[in-house]
């Protein structure tokens, strides 16, 4: 039987090709792969240019526009959902804090699109690089009765965008 305090502060997500052990080593190895918090199994989607979390080395090259891609599926109302670009805030669809909001707000998705060039992110130390990167972060909705325990997340990332 199942025990939900076995892992209680997250787990380890994985996209695999079937329910095989092989297939589970083979997304690992790839790194198609995402945090979520226990017991919250959200389901979490990122692409940069059809380029997904853990294909192609999640490394896409492009000198011009970029389509962004997300998708997420929650077990209880979605609050928010970032998508990050260079360690800043990019876009953030926002949904509700209503925990007894109707099951239509347990998902969230959007196409975006980047047009500014690709710089790599500047650090305050001095440190960067040449690539942008982008990652995903989702938060749900805090049940009323659960104190001070913040509602389930995920964190999706990166894809790196080469010039």
């Amino acid at each position: 039987m199942w025990n939900e305090q076995s892992y209680p502060d997250g787990l380890t997500a994985f996209r695999a090709t079937e329910r095989s052990r092989e297939a589970v080593f083979d997304a690992l190895r790839s790194r198609s792969v995402y945090a979520t918090t226990q017991p919250d199994r959200i389901l979490a989607e990122l692409s940069v240019d059809g380029t997904r979390v853990g294909e192609a080395d999640s490394t896409v090259t492009a000198d011009g526009e970029r389509t962004i891609r997300f998708e997420v599926h929650g077990t209880a109302p979605v609050e928010s959902v970032t998508v990050v670009k260079n360690g800043d805030p990019f876009h953030v669809a926002t949904g509700t804090t209503d925990y007894d909001a109707p099951l239509s707000t347990f998902s969230q998705s959007g196409t975006l699109t980047d047009d500014a060039p690709v710089t790599g992110p500047t650090y305050a130390d001095g440190r960067g690089g040449d690539a942008d990167y982008y990652y995903l972060r989702a938060q749900q909705a805090t049940r009323a009765d659960s104190g001070y325990v913040p509602g389930g997340a995920a964190w999706l990332g990166p894809v790196w965008v080469e010039p």
